[in-house]
């Protein structure tokens, strides 16, 4: 009975010398590197208040763009970067309970940040812990960026002034699978309520905004085919590891709402803080001033140098007219015809009866978009034209529509500040006007949509 005491007291005693030192150096090791943040003053580092969307305003000396409790975990946090740094820093030490939700696996982007920063590992806990994060960065498997602009479309207010996402370019990615990788897009949750609701709603802030992620070919979809809007694409020069943190950081955004403002807390003006956390010495926040434009972003990023290179990539009514205006008379009139019914009537060679029914398929497609009436037989149509232009074996029978020599970036500010001299009956007159918004016909029309006029507030004094 004594030795079986003894051996029990000696068990304790082991375990005890061998568990009680890490349970206790746990808490020291967390207010060490508390301590250490501190001194570091991270709190104060641009990238720490990028990461959580801090900036100046005038009624608070810094304050998040976030408008979410759940993106904060101090009870202050939007305000407070301090408070916020050292409850981040708690809860990633608190590894009481791990899985899914603990917030090394919510907010990977700081953990990642600040484990380099304060030097205890990140990686090997997200890829045991973190699976679903994990899959989903695989699936996007980011190699760099790209800036996608499709212009104006003015049968909508919400997309009058054009709009600014961003692609996540997959690795070995190629020109045709390019439309699988993913976008990076904010826009704001309208419950799809009518559009003068939306310009009143959306000028006042009744809206909120969030971020999403989806594959490039549905916004092809709906730019490009659905409401005929040229896109640019413009890539960006961000490294790898950059594009990568920015993923890491995109994962944190999920569902956290933002206040929503046409004029300036709108699509373009969210991606800014965004690519700030990921390089913020660009300061492309503050780089912008009381209202934020497509257009107004789109030259930014060229004034910052990130611009490599440019794409066009032209709407289905670009490339119906870039093949009309290619097109012989005759070739047109036989697309018309084979419109309406499925038989040629003019003597044509066979290449330029392969054109017409190109020409014809493309006609019909086009209207059915775009037309008020439903036909309920276009769809038989456009197969019973495929069908015969399948027993014509020409590849390559139409150019591509010719790039515009004028890209957005060539396009003048939004903002107008002119002098003007009136000669009425040898009477001189003077007038100061000024136009915070947007185009007039009689500017110049580089990088603007042709015939489209929006003009905002127009002042003359």
């Amino acid at each position: 009975m004594f030795h079986f005491l003894l051996c029990r007291f000696l068990l304790c005693c082991i375990f005890f010398t061998l568990f009680t030192p890490c349970l206790s150096y746990s808490q020291s090791s967390l207010e060490e590197i508390q301590k250490t943040a501190i001194e570091l003053k991270l709190h104060k580092h641009p990238q720490w208040l990028s990461l959580l969307h801090y900036t100046n305003t005038w009624f608070y000396n810094t304050k998040s763009l976030a408008d979410d409790d759940k993106f904060f975990l101090a009870q202050n946090g939007k305000y407070d970067t301090k408070a916020e740094l050292l409850k981040t820093l708690e809860a990633f030490f608190d590894l009481a309970s791990v899985d899914e939700n603990h917030p090394r696996c919510i907010f990977t982007a700081r953990y990642k940040w600040l484990g380099e920063k304060l030097g205890f590992s990140n990686k090997e806990f997200i890829d045991k812990n973190c699976l679903r994060f994990k899959n989903w960065l695989a699936e996007i498997n980011p190699d760099n960026l790209t800036l996608i602009f499709p212009t104006s479309f003015l049968n909508n207010p919400a997309s009058a002034f054009g709009h600014t996402l961003l692609r996540i370019n997959k690795k070995n990615q190629t020109k045709n699978s390019e439309t699988l990788a993913y976008t990076v897009n904010f826009s704001a949750n309208t419950n799809g309520e009518d559009p003068f609701s939306y310009a009143v709603k959306g000028t006042i802030g009744g809206y909120e905004g969030f971020f999403s992620l989806g594959p490039y070919y549905k916004q092809v979809n709906k730019y490009s085919d659905i409401e005929s809007r040229d896109t640019w694409e413009f890539d960006l020069s961000f490294s790898y590891e950059e594009a990568l943190f920015l993923v890491y950081h995109i994962w944190e955004l999920r569902s956290i709402a933002f206040d929503y403002y046409y004029f300036d807390e709108n699509c373009s003006f969210h991606l800014l803080p965004v690519l700030d956390v990921v390089r913020p010495e660009l300061g492309l926040t503050k780089s912008v001033g009381s209202w934020v434009l497509p257009i107004d972003t789109v030259k930014l990023f060229k004034k910052k140098g990130l611009i490599r290179s440019s794409k066009f990539r032209p709407s289905v009514a670009t490339r119906f007219k870039s093949r009309v205006e290619q097109s012989s008379r005759k070739v047109q009139a036989e697309a018309l015809s084979l419109s309406n019914n499925l038989s040629f009537k003019y003597d044509l060679s066979e290449v330029e009866r392969a054109k017409a029914l190109e020409l014809a398929y493309d006609y019909l497609s086009y209207k059915g978009r775009f037309s008020q009436k439903t036909d309920r037989n276009l769809n038989d149509k456009l197969l019973a034209l495929l069908k015969l232009r399948s027993k014509h074996a020409f590849t390559d029978l139409f150019e591509n529509p010719k790039v515009p020599n004028e890209s957005p970036l060539k396009a003048h500010s939004a903002s107008r500040l002119s002098t003007e001299f009136l000669l009425n009956s040898s009477e001189l007159n003077y007038q100061l006007r000024f136009r915070p918004v947007y185009h007039s016909l009689i500017e110049s029309k580089k990088g603007q949509t042709l015939g489209s006029q929006i003009n905002f507030m127009d002042f003359t004094f």
